[in-house]
């Protein structure tokens, strides 16, 4: 099939064919097609919105994003371009970046350790630019380059603007690629002297922090390269009391037993309200020390006798994060009866039912992590 021209028909006619493609499972196909339009597309609003959907479609995300930005500049306050615009901007940014960007706690920590840190000759390597807020707080504390890696690249092109406004685009450079595949003399000039990450999800593993640093201290950092943080400390202690227990179990309610319905508990809950609903049973424990600049760590396994503190009914185990920046400085989460909450969420690992406990007594927990997730469960060997 050929298209001559740029005329409306003409366009219409393809993503006709294209539509009839998706339909057809040759998504493939279709995609060539939705290629050939968009480099024919007149300035036509309602062809550029229709080629975002068939985009949007194919997960072509940021080809749609381009469509509609289009879109925005011919026919400003277009709804339609607006609302879907918003849809693919928070489908491919997290909202969790707005807290964790004014965690004045965290921010503040982290500016005090690069400080530390960085100086005239340093080259800093950050793992996941976010806003580009590290990366800006280690040029400013003088830093000879930055080199900030983000792997989702609509980040990366806002974090580069963000980063141009402040006065740093000279020496900071972004490369919108995950760590892994950056390549020394290519995407940054030589090796780090220091790295520079916070990839830490709220289950504190899950974002591959282990992985990303032990590939980075093998591949893209000078010998003994300091790297912040230095550690991680996997805190926890154990929780319940009626808010909890009423949220995560059932028993008698309205005369009947519903108990049965407690095998559909839930393994772990992100609290994301106040904590202060919940009641401690245990004094605060670092059950897992996690280093990040020495030899890579091995998945661990703990067989722990909690001290119980406070008698009542007890739903699980809580857990937080504690950062070891460097050999001074540590951030921590702890719940708000300590501190103020921070962007991290407290994450609640539920027992298969709840269990009464008593003061002065220990309660037999097993916590283990295989380096990309955690797991508490009560120790049925004991």
């Amino acid at each position: 099939m050929t298209i001559s021209g740029s005329a409306p028909h003409d366009i219409e006619q393809l993503l006709r064919q294209a539509a009839q493609l998706f339909n057809d499972k040759r998504s493939g196909d279709a995609e060539a097609l939705l290629d050939r339009a968009m480099a024919q597309a007149p300035d036509n609003p309602e062809i550029l919105k229709s080629l975002a959907q068939h985009y949007a479609r194919l997960g072509r995300d940021r080809a749609a994003i381009s469509a509609l930005e289009k879109v925005r500049k011919l026919a400003p306050g277009d709804f339609d371009a607006e609302a879907m615009l918003r849809y693919l901007y928070t489908s491919a940014v997290k909202a969790w970046h707005f807290p964790m960007m004014n965690d004045h706690a965290r921010n503040e920590a982290f500016d005090r350790a690069i400080r530390a840190a960085v100086g005239p000759d340093t080259h800093v390597l950050e793992i996941g630019t976010g806003s580009g807020l590290l990366a800006l707080m280690a040029a400013r504390a003088g830093a000879r380059h930055v080199t900030t890696c983000e792997a989702v690249d609509l980040i990366a092109e806002t974090a580069g603007e963000i980063i141009a406004a402040n006065g740093y685009g000279d020496r900071v450079t972004v490369v919108a690629k995950p760590s892994w595949e950056l390549e020394v003399g290519r995407d940054m000039p030589d090796k780090g002297d220091v790295l520079i990450s916070e990839i830490l999800g709220t289950g504190i593993l899950d974002e591959n922090v282990v992985e990303a640093f032990g590939h980075a201290r093998a591949n893209l950092l000078k010998p003994g390269a300091p790297v912040i943080p230095r550690g991680i400390g996997i805190m926890s202690r154990l929780v319940g009391g009626p808010a909890l227990v009423d949220s995560f179990s059932v028993g008698k309610v309205q005369g009947f037993d519903l108990s049965p319905f407690n095998r559909f508990i839930p393994n772990t809950a992100v609290l994301r309200e106040e904590t202060s609903n919940f009641e401690s049973f245990s004094t605060d424990m670092e059950v897992f020390r996690i280093a990040l600049d020495g030899a890579p760590p091995e998945p661990e396994t703990r067989h722990l006798e909690i001290a119980v503190t406070r008698s009542g009914i007890s739903v699980g185990v809580l857990q937080w994060v504690r950062l070891y920046l460097d050999d001074e400085i540590v951030c921590e989460n702890a719940p708000a009866e300590q501190l103020k909450p921070s962007a991290w969420k407290h994450v609640l690992f539920t027992f298969a039912r709840p269990v009464e406990v008593l003061a002065g007594e220990t309660l037999a927990v097993v916590a283990a992590h295989n380096l990309q997730s955690t797991i508490f469960t009560l120790d049925t060997s004991a």
